[in-house]
């Protein structure tokens, strides 16, 4: 008897630890959540949305950004194998038997064909559209899979905003394309469509201990490569120069792209600089603004690579010289848009019909010496004409003085570097 009730006590002691072990694995209760982007696009363009989803419980393991190649937005949104191969890994990951999908734009048009399939739909509790681009808006793609379609009034990318038949259908009124896939009304949207109603915060607590991490991947086509090295510098406030000698740090590049962990001064300018380690390729300065809180999608841009139409492309079109700097404006969340935005660079106010018009969708700069007479024309350079979201300025930028950009009541400071050896800067605005 007495063997018995010990045999009884270890068993029930042993079922409340495992109960309790279950219960500690399951805690946060949240899908996992993959973010598809759009065209041109890559994992940043959600920052915003998924700082949101982590200041309300969502974990970093839970939250997925598939990065794939948009320059062939022909035929990739209908290769859903390699989404297919992701999503094994994220199920395999956290263990959980089913995903969401986020889809903008272009994106959108990838998951709606990778739902359409039913084998694949069987792996998606639930389907977002942030202003999706769809040739066909008559039906969701599975009936299986809950779909929730946010749309604006005012996109002027994707002009067919109608709503589709079987979705739930959310309008949110005066944002841009780009707008609708970072702005706190989608969140809030977003949220509830994943956890059944529950109105979610949308204050962003900052960080006491700041831990910045990311990917690096090539410019459009998402390429990625082991190795890449990436210095860490801090820099001043007011004219982006080094503070010392030697970086804060030094990080290399997995297999996957990915870089982790660089601890960060809450308050401190940082510049990151990208070398691939490729004689032909030259380093490239990302510029920040302080980071409040972690964050560990600080994506990072190389060059195309080499051979690529694309990379050929670059060499040709920006005159890289040893007395000129190239540099970069990009705005990752949001279009810059005449009669709403203002954007200063160096003094020269670049919000106008022909930079900003709601059509172009813009979203970078690319500043160079175009006409290589050592003076600003602040004209457009006429092969980006064609280019949406992408637009070229002739911008004189003489080599190792700095430039100030003024974006919407912001400033940053990039350093004009030697372009012909030191490569060129990029402003980031989140």
């Amino acid at each position: 008897m007495k063997k018995l009730k010990q045999v009884l006590f270890s068993f029930l002691l042993l079922s409340t630890i495992i109960s309790c072990k279950k219960e500690t694995v399951v805690s946060d209760n949240y899908v996992p959540i993959v973010f598809i982007h759009g065209l041109y696009g890559c994992g940043d363009s959600y920052t915003q949305l998924i700082q949101y989803f982590r200041a309300n419980g969502y974990p970093e393991s839970k939250l997925f950004t598939y990065d794939w190649n948009t320059l062939d937005f022909q035929n990739a949104p209908k290769n859903t194998k390699p989404l297919d191969d992701f999503i094994k890994e994220v199920k395999l990951k956290t263990g959980y038997e089913k995903v969401n999908i986020v889809g903008h734009s272009l994106g959108g048009n990838l998951s709606f064909n990778y739902c359409s399939k039913t084998e694949y739909a069987a792996n998606i509790n639930r389907l977002a559209w942030l202003a999706p681009y769809l040739p066909d808006r008559s039906d969701i793609p599975s009936e299986a899979v809950p779909t929730l379609n946010i749309r604006t009034n005012t996109d002027y990318v994707v002009e067919d905003t109608s709503t589709i038949p079987n979705a739930l259908n959310v309008v949110i009124p005066n944002k841009d394309h780009n707008e609708i896939a970072s702005c706190e009304e989608s969140f809030i949207e977003l949220f509830k469509f994943f956890n059944d109603g529950k109105i979610p915060t949308t204050i962003i607590p900052e960080s006491e201990n700041v831990l910045i991490s990311g990917r690096l991947v090539s410019f459009i086509e998402n390429n990625v490569s082991a190795n890449n090295r990436i210095e860490i510098y801090e820099v001043s406030a007011t004219n982006a120069e080094r503070l010392t000698t030697a970086p804060s740090a030094t990080l290399f590049t997995d297999a996957k792209g990915y870089y982790r962990n660089f601890n960060a001064k809450k308050n401190s300018y940082y510049e990151f600089q990208v070398s691939t380690g490729k004689p032909t390729d030259r380093p490239i300065h990302f510029y920040f603004e302080p980071f409040k809180t972690s964050n560990h999608m600080v994506y990072l841009r190389t060059f195309p690579p080499q051979g690529s139409l694309l990379n050929i492309g670059f060499n040709a079109i920006i005159p890289f010289a040893a007395t000129q700097g190239v540099s970069i404006f990009f705005s990752v969340s949001k279009t810059i848009l005449q009669d709403r935005d203002a954007l200063t660079i160096n003094g020269n106010n670049c919000v106008n019909t022909t930079f900003a018009a709601k059509e172009l969708n813009t979203l970078a700069y690319f500043m160079f010496d175009n006409n290589r007479n050592s003076v600003s024309d602040y004209t457009s350079v006429p092969l980006f004409t064609g280019v949406q979201s992408f637009k070229g300025m002739d911008f004189s930028l003489p080599a190792n003085g700095f430039s100030t950009y003024d974006f919407n009541g912001r400033t940053l400071h990039t350093y004009n570097w030697p372009s012909a050896s030191k490569g060129l800067s990029v402003a980031m605005f989140y």
